[in-house]
């Protein structure tokens, strides 16, 4: 009785894990993983905002020489979104662009103008790039970033005043089967 159960057991498990295994099934697979990345950051006090005897500069640049050629290569993601958190404790109100250039310093954007006041901070601007734009953003390898002060009381000597940039880049990253 005990080689009857042995055998049947055996053709049972023997026919039951064999199954046509679907090798095509790989090529119609689509695998998606979100990234975020921090991206930009710009810290400035008072004193980016004075020249050596205290006279105020209402416009600050500051260029930013990046590359994501390599990070978009393999996805075949068409979309991403640019979030910048930016803080100011200074109380005047401050407007930032920022310019994207590609790798012959030819112009490609602009950014929105981005208004930033002391009452509102901190405060997030999300821009999202598709398309065309999205081209341009994954293309370009410098970044400009302008901080413009409005009119207002003189910065004081001395002052703690701070002003912060900050920025992340949101995207799933595709990976699809090439044939």
């Amino acid at each position: 009785m005990k080689k009857v159960l042995l055998l049947f057991s055996l053709v049972l498990v023997t026919v039951s894990c064999v199954k046509d295994i679907d090798i095509d099934q790989i090529e119609d697979s689509v695998f998606s993983v979100p990234v975020s990345f921090a991206f930009l950051q710009l810290d400035l006090d008072q004193d980016d905002f004075l020249d050596g005897n205290n006279n105020e500069i209402s416009d600050f640049f500051q260029p930013f020489i990046i590359d994501l050629s390599g990070l978009f290569y393999e996805s075949t993601s068409e979309s991403l979104e640019f979030s910048t958190q930016f803080f100011s404790s200074f109380d005047r109100d401050i407007y930032c662009q920022m310019s994207f250039y590609n790798e012959s310093n030819v112009f490609l954007m602009s950014s929105e103008r981005f208004l930033i006041t002391s009452s509102n901070s901190p405060i997030t601007y999300t821009t999202p790039y598709e398309g065309a734009d999205y081209e341009k953003f994954t293309n370009a390898r410098r970044i400009d970033v302008r901080i413009k002060l409005s009119n207002g009381a003189p910065i004081p000597a001395g002052d703690t005043s701070i002003f912060s940039m900050q920025s992340v880049v949101h995207f799933d990253f595709v990976l699809e089967p090439h044939y």
